[in-house]
């Protein structure tokens, strides 16, 4: 969880700020735990290390993220007080209405970490080959992904691995998101 919750960068933690790393944490291992659900084991690839997790992949067929929230309702109860829970569900309503659409028969690459320790070993190499080899299976003709513009570290792993700018677009008082893609 602490991997993903670092991977899942400004988007989760813009959405979660009130309620800051325990709500963030509590919402991604209830999402986790709930079968089905995007963000959970079936859509992730991870790398070990003396038993540890020092590198994650978390993806899957772009329609998966975008399908009737209500299919995979993640209980909220007792992650945080009541209005902390409002602004947070604002929050998500705020995103899904600023945030382009994702195209159908891509393979949407959710989140993508490496320990700091563990960085400039191949491993997001690997873990990219990973995500082409799953759009692949999903018959994907593309992979897409999302950064924080301003985030050159993974802008150029992402622009050096052949993914092209595609569009970019903002959070009401948040930061600006580029969406970059790259045919499988």
């Amino acid at each position: 969880m602490p991997l993903i919750q670092e991977a899942g960068g400004t988007l989760l933690a813009w959405s979660t700020q009130d309620g800051g790393p325990a709500l963030a944490h509590g919402l991604l291992q209830r999402c986790w735990d709930l079968p089905g659900h995007p963000i959970g084991p079936d859509n992730s690839t991870v790398i070990e290390d003396g038993g540890a997790v020092v590198a994650l992949l978390l993806g899957g067929e772009a329609g998966a993220w975008t399908r009737d929230e209500s299919a995979h309702l993640v209980p909220l109860e007792g992650l945080a007080r009541l209005p902390i829970l409002q602004r947070f569900h604002r929050r998500l309503q705020t995103q899904r209405d600023a945030r382009p659409a994702l195209p159908a028969g891509a393979w949407y690459l959710s989140s993508l970490g490496v320990r700091p320790s563990h960085r400039r070993r191949g491993l997001a190499r690997m873990l990219l080959a990973e995500a082409t080899r799953h759009a692949h299976s999903h018959a994907c003709a593309r992979i897409l992904v999302e950064v924080v513009a301003d985030n050159a570290g993974a802008v150029a792993l992402y622009r050096s691995d052949g993914f092209q700018d595609e569009l970019t677009w903002s959070l009401p008082r948040g930061p600006t998101i580029l969406r970059l893609t790259r045919r499988v």
